[in-house]
């Protein structure tokens, strides 16, 4: 997993964009709090409450089951979004096979051990996250949009969700 650690704040800034350009197009971007350059590792993004799962009792274990599966394919679009902004606008570059089979073994214990996944279904999930957000930073408007947004971001070093949509806001018409 060495591969994944950031390099320094620049690649820092493009990973943070990656998963805020995940959560806007998953439509998850309402669990944001905040982006913050400075805060340490693991901490650089925190999420509102209803980002996290609290079981309720009130749940039959179906629904429960897949309100942890819709949480298992949110981790995924942070996680394939952070590393695949990086390689591709960052770097310019697809991830490498090796590159992805480990992050595939990243991701892959969780969807076993929180949602009981079998293979078949996680690596359905994992490919077409990643073939999903691969299409969108192939595009060059995607990998300006996720330039600017990081260099912006190293600029500002911390960004409130509401700053963060206000800048999207603001790249989307310039």
């Amino acid at each position: 997993m060495q591969a994944f650690l950031y390099k320094d704040d620049t690649d820092k800034s493009f990973g943070l964009t990656g998963m805020v350009i995940s959560l806007n197009v998953w439509d998850q971007s309402e669990m944001l709090q905040e982006v913050n350059l400075d805060n340490g590792e693991g901490y650089s993004i925190t999420f509102t409450p209803d980002f996290y799962f609290n079981g309720n009792p009130r749940y039959s274990a179906k629904l429960a089951w897949k309100e942890m599966v819709a949480q298992y394919k949110t981790l995924l679009a942070l996680v394939l979004g952070n590393i695949v902004c990086r390689s591709m606008a960052q770097h310019h570059h697809y991830l490498s096979d090796d590159s992805r089979k480990e992050v595939y073994e990243l991701v892959a214990d969780e969807g076993r051990e929180s949602c009981s996944l079998e293979k078949d279904e996680i690596d359905s999930l994992f490919d077409n996250t990643l073939q999903y957000l691969e299409n969108i930073y192939s595009k060059s408007q995607m990998t300006d949009f996720a330039r600017r947004f990081a260099k912006e971001l190293e600029q500002r070093r911390r960004m409130t969700a509401s700053d963060v949509n206000d800048l999207i806001q603001y790249l989307r018409t310039h």
